[in-house]
């Protein structure tokens, strides 16, 4: 019976320590909303997207990930991305930080390369602007408008 109730109580405080102090990282019960949380579903279209070729990007809290599609007069294509598993790319693309207008993403390729893509909200959450950071420290910068389509990767 000493066993049991040491087992027991061990047991306990080990979950109570294990709980964060009001936010962690599927829910959120503090006051600060995560980029994943506020932005779940909102769909945004590429700026340089044309009537014959249009790109957008949606990002969602659970399962933690984000689908890139394009849209051609073919029809669509999806590259959906979940985080922490490795994508159709031979990729595994991690959070590295987030908080309420900023995600920055670690992308590990296959071959030993990591990369960093930044995505940024501007403007009350109307434009997002990405930016690709690749080992060498070279920049590609893209913006994005919000949108009202509709994900048909979901």
């Amino acid at each position: 019976m000493k066993k049991y109730f040491l087992l027991t109580t061990i047991i306990s405080v080990l979950f109570s320590c294990a709980k964060t102090d009001g936010v962690n990282s599927d829910d959120n019960t503090g006051n600060e909303s995560r980029f994943l949380q506020k932005f779940n579903g909102v769909v945004w279209v590429g700026d340089e997207s044309s009537v014959d070729d249009s790109y957008y990007l949606s990002f969602y809290n659970s399962p933690k990930s984000y689908n890139y599609w394009e849209v051609d007069t073919d029809g669509y294509y999806c590259f959906p991305t979940i985080f922490d598993k490795v994508n159709e790319d031979a990729d595994t693309v991690f959070i590295k930080e987030e908080n309420e207008l900023n995600l920055l993403l670690s992308i590990h390729s296959e071959s030993g390369v990591t990369s960093n893509y930044k995505f940024t909200v501007l403007d009350n959450g109307s434009t997002l602007k990405s930016e690709f950071i690749e080992a060498n420290g070279d920049r590609e910068i893209e913006y994005w408008t919000k949108s009202s389509a509709i994900d048909p990767c979901k």
